[in-house]
């Protein structure tokens, strides 16, 4: 079995805590002990905030994966639009890598993989169908692919995906409103289950890291991991400061320091 090492975080929401209670990630990188940090979407309501905290995160780590979630879409960009600005964000900047769009990244021999928001699958339960976006079926096939693929590969001992949506039907994703995304979050979940479900060929799939929840959760199945670590909205999580986890792709347990310190907010 590999071990990847990483620190990992999710739904940051910087613009909702004071600016007196920023992340250090100098600080961070120094106590997880990695030089990888992965994160999982809803980093901020303005995507030029995103891209600057992505950019203070990547001073202090060696290499910065991400994908995006729903909020990074709340100042009006459309979504091809969005996309195409991080994933050009990423291209300028060495070490930075976004899973929305691309093939993924290879870290000694660990295929890390994902694909873009939500926003590509929602299309396909608005109005009960109607308006459905191609595009968005595309993505989950890829990605499935991907998964295919590197069971095929040799040169890949281990697969690890990154999504903002849940995966799994057990895990407990957040929605503003139940009535309404009820339907949004089962429709994202099914699309990417058969993903874990169907395509294990080689067993090279280890972990599924997950946002859009307001709880830490950390399970297996199928012999896949499935861990979520989100930061969530002030208040929303009581007065505890935020624990980055550090995950071991080689382990089903995980480290965490929440501390005392200012710098997880």
């Amino acid at each position: 079995m590999l071990e990847m090492k990483f620190a990992l975080v999710s739904d940051l929401h910087v613009d909702r805590y004071p600016d007196n209670q920023p992340l250090d990630w100098l600080v961070v990188r120094t106590w997880s002990g990695t030089g990888t940090l992965v994160i999982v979407g809803n980093v901020s309501d303005c995507l030029q905030r995103t891209m600057r905290e992505i950019l203070m995160a990547r001073r202090a780590f060696d290499t910065v994966i991400f994908v995006e979630g729903p909020c990074e879409y709340d100042g009006g960009h459309l979504i091809a639009e969005t996309v195409e600005q991080l994933r050009s964000f990423a291209e300028r900047h060495d070490g930075i890598h976004y899973l929305g769009t691309g093939p993924g990244i290879v870290i000694d021999q660990t295929l890390v993989c994902g694909i873009a928001t939500r926003s590509h699958l929602d299309m396909r339960v608005v109005d009960g169908g109607q308006g459905r976006d191609d595009r968005s079926v595309d993505h989950v096939v890829l990605l499935a692919q991907r998964v295919r693929d590197a069971a095929a590969d040799p040169h890949i001992r281990e697969v690890m995906i990154v999504t903002h949506m849940a995966p799994h039907a057990d895990a407990i994703a957040f929605t503003d409103d139940p009535l309404r995304d009820l339907e949004r979050e089962a429709a994202c979940t099914a699309a990417l289950t058969p993903i874990w479900s169907d395509c294990l060929d080689g067993g090279k799939l280890t972990t599924w890291c997950f946002g859009h929840s307001r709880l830490y959760q950390d399970f297996t199945d199928e012999g896949v991991r499935f861990i979520s670590n989100p930061r969530g909205y002030r208040g929303n999580l009581g007065d505890n400061p935020y624990t980055v986890r550090v995950v071991d792709t080689s382990t089903l347990t995980d480290e965490g320091f929440g501390g005392s310190r200012q710098v997880y907010g």
